[in-house]
């Protein structure tokens, strides 16, 4: 995904990405934490030492760097004497930015809005990977809705704040297809609970 960013990449020399969501999206790496240097010649994820492993196998198309202190970072973009790089100014905090600007010789250009808005505009191949997420996830709520009329289970009301069942979150695995079923309840137990 990393090249939806190709336009903003005509205008500066590179993108520092430092969103966790966004780091994922562009990179496919999960881990917590990391930042995403992204130029014309290549792209590199900086990560901590609980992280590499993880970075390298998702995050195929980045060069990952062990990052053991901050100055690693700067001293790479010295290194590679950019003059300007977008950052995502809608995330990074002003003593990030200061630390940047104070350890390093190139311009920071705020483009946090371009940035996210690239996650926006869905690629066919995410559009499948969405639709098929759907698909699991209505099943898992038909399976779960049959449940409740079969148990006669009550529906949680606001106005009077009865009923048992309030809520119910589905999160599917990326990567693993798995299904996590989450439900508040307005109670202890769910009847029938092992059904």
């Amino acid at each position: 995904m990393y090249k939806k960013l190709d336009d903003i990449l005509k205008e500066t020399e590179a993108v520092l990405i430092t969103s966790p969501y966004n780091m994922r999206y562009f990179s496919s790496f999960s881990g917590g934490e990391g930042t995403l240097l992204i130029s014309k010649n290549e792209r590199v994820l900086f990560t901590d030492s609980r992280y590499t492993e993880m970075a390298e196998k998702e995050a195929k198309d980045f060069k990952v760097i062990q990052m053991k202190k901050f100055s690693d970072l700067t001293d790479y973009i010295n290194d590679k004497g950019f003059k300007e790089i977008a950052i995502e100014d809608n995330f990074m905090t002003v003593s990030s930015l200061e630390n940047l600007k104070a350890k390093t010789t190139c311009a920071y250009i705020g483009k946090g809005r371009e940035i996210d808005r690239k996650r926006i505009i869905k690629t066919p191949f995410e559009v499948e990977k969405i639709k098929k997420a759907e698909e699991i996830g209505d099943r898992a709520f038909s399976h779960i809705l049959k449940f409740i009329k079969e148990n006669n289970v009550s529906v949680y009301n606001e106005q009077n704040g009865k009923g048992l069942f309030r809520h119910l979150v589905i999160k599917i695995g990326i990567k693993t297809q798995e299904i996590m079923c989450i439900f508040v309840i307005n109670g202890k137990v769910i009847p029938k609970e092992n059904k």
